[in-house]
This record gives structure tokens, C-alpha cells and sequence, in this order.
């Protein structure tokens, strides 16, 4: 056994630490007393979420249970608008706080899954089925990278409220909005007309054709159909999720005819703020191009 005396002073201090759980907390924790299984994630969720050394991880993973897995027992109760305006109130909380990116991209996958398998409940009491846009579009700027990871999982679970007359409108701002944020990101991050400013030296012929094609050309094109978009099927229509925008990057490799002009754009492409999420995908190809290398030398 490791005797750690700086251990043994921090769980003491994190163990006798006194915290208080709201009262409107409390009477949310005491819906599930007939459900021992879930009460006790419950009663886990509030005690994690209000703890001044609260660990957040422990915190959205216990979340899926409150909002998505066991929302279920809390559709039948008397009070269902201070439940849902409890769970909004958290999701507003959370999402204002700056988490971890993984973190963050998983809250607002929770975030979405509410939204939506719950939307009818929602609609019963006017205010929420547009409050819960308002909390994703007020929050946007503090997570705006977690936002576009998931920019899919919106244009998904959001469809079902753009066509509600209700929730059309906010959904539709919002949805722009995270569009215009996202053509914004990739234009700002790629930036391949100076990557390509910068290695023109190292190609064996002009390739300007190619980096017009994914360069600043192409972002102005998707503003201009965003500009001219009317509705929820057209900005789908142009909503590009990272995948997307990856893969494009991707099927320009072979436009590139010596394997270590391939290699050059692969490197460029692996430090791009917007593939970290793809770099083993990348890799692949890098991969290939090394083997290339040494066939072509």
C-alpha cells in the first residue's frame, strides 16, 4: 500500500465538506422514491452536481439517466412544467460553465436527445418548447466547437420542431445561426490558400485550381446559398457536418500526383483545430502515402 499523505488530506477535506441541495432539488429527488435503482442515480446526480469538488464527468454521465434513460417515471406526475423547467434550468447551467470539450460535446448530445424524445411534453407548456432553443442559442459562443462537432445531431433532432409552427422560427434562427458559425470555423481554421502560399516551393506543378476548389471559393459559395435559404430543408440542404468537410479535404489527396506532395497536404490536413476528432482516419491515408514515398525514391 502507497501511504500518500497529501491523498489522505484531500478525501478528508473533500469528505467533510458541507454543500446544500436547493429545496426545488429535493422535491425532484423525492419523485423517484418508488424506483430504487433510479432514485439512487437521482439522489447520486444532485449530490455530484452541487458538491463544491463536484467531478462534471460523473456529472453528464449521470445526466443521460435524468433526462433521456429515466425521464419515463416523470411524465405522469402532477407537477411535469417544474420537472422540465428543473432539467432546463440544469442543461442552462452546465452549458454555461466551460467544460472539458469531450465533456461538452457529450452534454449537448444529452441536451438534443432530451429535446427531442420529450418535445410533446415540452409543447404542453408553451414556454419550454422554445426556452430549450434559447438555452442551446444563448450558450452557443462558450461552446461554440462542441456545437459544430455536433452539427449533425442538430440538423437531426431539431427537425421535428422546425416543423411545429410553434418552435419553426426560433429553430430556424438558431439553426442559421450555427450554420454561418460553421462555414466561419472552417474558412478561419483552414486557411489552405496560405498552407499553400507557404509550400508552393515543394510542388512539382500548379495546384491553384485544386486549393480554389476547398478554399476561400468554396466557403463563399455555402454563405451565399446560407444568405438565400428560406427554410429548414435548405439550410439542411447546406449544413456540413466535420465529417463532410473532411471528406472533401480527403478526395483532394490524389489531386496531388507525387506521394510526397500527398504527404505535405496529409501533415497540413492532420493539424487542422477541426480533425481531432479524425486524425486516426488521416492517418490511414498517411499511412499509404509513407509506403508511396519509398516507391517513388
Amino acid at each position: 500500500m502507497i501511504q500518500s499523505k497529501a491523498l489522505e488530506a484531500n478525501l478528508s477535506r473533500t469528505k467533510n465538506v458541507h454543500y446544500i441541495i436547493p429545496e426545488d432539488h429535493q422535491w425532484f429527488i423525492a419523485l423517484s422514491e418508488n424506483y430504487w435503482g433510479i432514485h439512487n442515480r437521482v439522489v447520486e446526480f444532485f449530490k455530484e452536481l452541487h458538491h463544491p469538488y463536484s467531478n462534471r464527468k460523473e456529472v453528464v454521465n449521470l445526466l443521460v439517466y435524468i433526462s433521456v434513460t429515466d425521464f419515463w417515471i416523470y411524465k405522469e406526475v402532477d407537477q411535469r412544467d417544474k420537472v422540465v423547467k428543473i432539467v432546463i434550468d440544469i442543461f442552462d447551467k452546465l452549458l454555461r460553465e466551460k467544460l472539458p470539450e469531450e465533456l461538452s460535446k457529450h452534454l449537448i448530445s444529452i441536451c438534443l436527445d432530451f429535446y427531442t424524445n420529450n418535445y410533446e411534453i415540452l409543447c404542453e407548456f408553451e414556454p419550454f418548447s422554445t426556452e430549450m432553443i434559447q438555452v442551446l442559442d444563448r450558450n452557443l459562443e462558450t461552446n461554440y466547437f462542441s456545437y459544430l462537432c455536433n452539427i449533425g445531431h442538430f440538423r437531426k433532432k431539431l427537425e421535428m420542431a422546425a416543423h411545429d409552427p410553434k418552435t419553426a422560427d426560433a429553430v430556424l434562427a438558431f439553426m442559421r445561426k450555427l450554420v454561418e458559425r460553421n462555414i466561419i470555423f472552417w474558412r478561419e481554421t483552414s486557411n489552405i490558400e496560405k498552407w499553400y502560399l507557404d509550400n508552393q516551393n515543394k510542388m512539382s506543378r500548379d495546384y491553384s485550381q485544386t486549393i480554389r476548389s476547398i478554399g476561400n471559393d468554396f466557403y463563399a459559395f455555402y454563405y451565399e446559398q446560407l444568405k438565400k435559404a428560406d427554410s429548414w430543408e435548405a439550410i439542411c440542404k447546406i449544413t456540413f457536418t466535420f465529417s463532410d468537410i473532411i471528406d472533401a479535404f480527403k478526395n483532394k489527396i490524389e489531386d496531388f500526383k507525387r506521394a510526397p506532395e500527398q504527404f505535405c497536404y496529409i501533415f497540413y490536413l492532420l493539424h487542422l483545430p477541426g480533425v481531432v476528432y479524425h486524425r486516426e482516419y488521416l492517418l490511414i491515408e498517411l499511412n499509404k502515402v509513407i509506403k508511396k514515398i519509398s516507391n517513388e525514391l
